[in-house]
């Protein structure tokens, strides 16, 4: 059976949904950048121009955006999962994001950000919508950007 999967703005009260199912690596990579997963998301969620849920099964199963100034032409995408995205066939969770993604490239003609090297799930996301993920830092970390063509 497919999971019935669906998209809608991201709701505050997401977030503790989230937070008390969040896959492990998600919560180990929040971690490493020196935040709780609940900050992280609070911060994303009050400070994000584009914000979404994607639901599994009526559950939250990750939620994205992308952080930036009004000013700015650099956009800071996020995309945090739940358990409940794992009842997805990454595939389908690829060729979504990679639409989300194509809308935060429209808001900031720039986007950066940084990934554990170690959550490969996450690095071959990040490759397979569109970003160039460089090596590890010195810190375990990649930097990915994306340019939106001039």
């Amino acid at each position: 059976m497919t999971a019935n999967l669906t998209v809608r703005e991201s709701k505050f009260s997401d977030i503790n949904q989230l937070v008390s199912t969040i896959r492990e690596k998600d919560r180990q990579e929040c971690l490493r950048l020196g935040f709780t997963p609940r900050v992280a998301l609070i911060y994303g969620y009050k400070n994000a121009f584009l914000r979404h849920t994607a639901l599994v099964n009526g559950k939250v199963g990750a939620m994205w955006g992308v952080v930036g100034q009004v000013t700015s032409t650099t956009g800071f995408p996020y995309f945090v999962t739940s358990i409940y995205s794992e009842e997805v066939s990454p595939i389908r969770f690829a060729r979504l994001y990679k639409q989300e993604v194509r809308k935060m490239n429209d808001l900031f003609p720039k986007l950066v950000n940084y990934v554990d090297s170690s959550y490969e799930e996450s690095v071959r996301l990040l490759k397979l919508t569109g970003f160039k993920v460089e090596e590890p830092g010195p810190k375990g970390f990649c930097r990915f950007t994306m340019s939106k063509e001039p």
